[in-house]
């Protein structure tokens, strides 16, 4: 299993073992609670690199989803 696989099976199985210690029947997950908590994860990151300045974000006249991210590389 690839690295992105691993952090989806894990992500999963986390919220289900969260739903079963609550004793919610079924304990599965929707595919929007999936979702929902894979897209703050990357929301999360993606900040933690913004301010961390690793990436850059470039501003467009239209709506924000379209502003330009750029990686910031190190010149070494």
């Amino acid at each position: 299993m690839d690295n992105l696989e691993q952090y989806i099976y894990d992500k999963l199985n986390a919220m289900q073992t969260e739903k079963s210690t609550q004793k919610v029947e079924p304990c599965w997950v929707t595919k929007t609670e999936l979702f929902s908590t894979i897209d703050k994860d990357v929301r999360t990151i993606l900040n933690k690199w913004f301010v961390e300045k690793k990436i850059k974000v470039h501003k467009t006249i239209h709506s924000p989803i379209q502003d330009f991210v750029e990686l910031v590389k190190d010149e070494k």
